[in-house]
């Protein structure tokens, strides 16, 4: 009978905790700390009371500011592209100039010669270093932030275009890689579009190709982990164009916390170092979840933080 009782009273308490955890309840939770001025490097002990399942950690350093931490877009980024290209030695006499890089703030994103024609395109290749050998060429920083200036959206294509390819004047095989476009903010934020520098696709690049002056169709850009035209053909010209997705001058990351705090741990306090001088908005959010939803408190405290 005493060993019934004891499972009873078992089957109850486990029942009791289960229809607790199915309620949602806002958080009994709090943060204090014994001050609020430390010197770099010092232990800052956040003393956490309640128990909430969850628990997350914005320092207000950059990059971890609570309310920060839904933005997408902000001013005063510089828009940075860069890229590497390399260009085949032909036989013969190559031609010159085949290679283009162009944007537009107002394109619509569809990719066909009527839609480019109707775009206002810029050329700027002039600030880019583009290969005239098979030597694998940077382009170096190319700042395109002055677009800002027609609005918030960007293209970037490159323009392939060639004379009639002949022996005598051979159309130059070009390929481009590493490209990377990205908006730098002054705080050192970076916003790199999913673009990386091992495979040109993060870009979104779709192709089309014109046929230039020759009766025959004319080659085509490849897009693969880079982005290539091949050597110009005998009788065949070339007018082709590879755009890019369309890139947010002013997107930025949104900031995000640390969780420090799972439901199946207890958290008494918190400890965290500093390693620059400064005034940071210190934010944890506690947080009940069950099938209902989530239930959360955000406590806010400020650090001064000398050198």
């Amino acid at each position: 009978m005493k060993k019934y009782n004891i499972l009873l009273l078992s089957i109850i308490a486990f029942g009791l905790y289960a229809c607790n955890k199915l309620t949602l309840t806002t958080p009994a939770f709090d943060v204090t700390v014994n001050k609020t001025t430390f010197k770099v490097g010092d232990s800052v002990v956040f003393v956490l009371s309640g128990n909430p399942d969850n628990i997350a950690f914005y320092s207000g350093e950059v990059g971890h500011i609570y309310d920060y931490k839904n933005r997408t877009s902000a001013a005063g980024a510089l828009n940075q592209l860069s890229f590497s290209t390399l260009t085949a030695n032909v036989t013969g006499t190559a031609q010159t100039g085949n290679l283009k890089l162009l944007v537009s703030s107002n394109f619509t994103g569809q990719v066909d010669s009527l839609h480019i024609r109707q775009a206002t395109w810029t050329d700027v290749t002039s600030r880019a270093a583009i290969a005239t050998s098979a030597t694998l060429t940077s382009s170096g920083t190319v700042d395109l932030s002055d677009f800002q200036q027609a609005g918030d959206s960007l293209y970037i294509a490159f323009k392939y275009q060639s004379a009639t390819s002949s022996a005598a004047a051979r159309a130059r095989q070009y390929t481009v890689s590493a490209l990377v476009f990205q908006n730098a903010f002054p705080n050192g934020t970076v916003y790199a579009h999913n673009t990386i520098n091992t495979d040109v696709r993060f870009a979104g690049f779709v192709a089309t190709s014109f046929k230039g002056t020759s009766t025959k169709d004319s080659l085509k850009w490849a897009i693969g982990s880079t982005l290539t035209f091949a050597q110009g053909v005998d009788n065949l010209s070339d007018e082709d164009w590879a755009v890019t997705k369309k890139f947010r001058l002013s997107a930025i990351p949104p900031d995000v916390a640390v969780g420090i705090k799972n439901n199946q741990v207890i958290l008494p306090q918190y400890v965290y170092k500093y390693t620059k001088p400064g005034t940071y908005t210190v934010t944890f959010v506690g947080n009940n979840v069950t099938g209902d939803g989530i239930s959360a408190v955000a406590k806010t405290l400020t650090i001064t933080v000398t050198p």
